[in-house]
């Protein structure tokens, strides 16, 4: 049995792996979101959270809608919350 094949492939194994860990791509807001959007939207929620609840930052954004992520101290679930037609909070969902 040839010892070099279980060295070039441990090899490409890491190569693989160290590529997926460093060109993972980002969890960040999409650029047309304004971030303080994503706290506003957790301040509505607050006292529907437990104490305690942390945010967890924007998860995504759709036409009309805001979603964030909120750890509430079991694990991290998400939020929603309307958005005007010109991008402003309209109020949760």
């Amino acid at each position: 049995m040839n010892k070099t094949l279980p060295l070039a492939l441990g090899a490409l194994i890491v190569a693989a792996i160290a590529y997926l860990i460093l060109f993972q791509p980002s969890e960040q807001a999409p650029p047309a979101v304004d971030p303080q959007l994503g706290r506003a939207c957790f301040e509505q929620h607050r006292a529907d959270l437990p104490p305690g609840s942390q945010y967890e930052g924007i998860a995504g954004a759709e036409a009309n809608v805001l979603t964030i992520k909120v750890m509430d101290g079991v694990g991290v679930v998400a939020r929603t919350c309307e958005l005007t037609p010109d991008g402003r909070l309209a109020g949760t969902k």
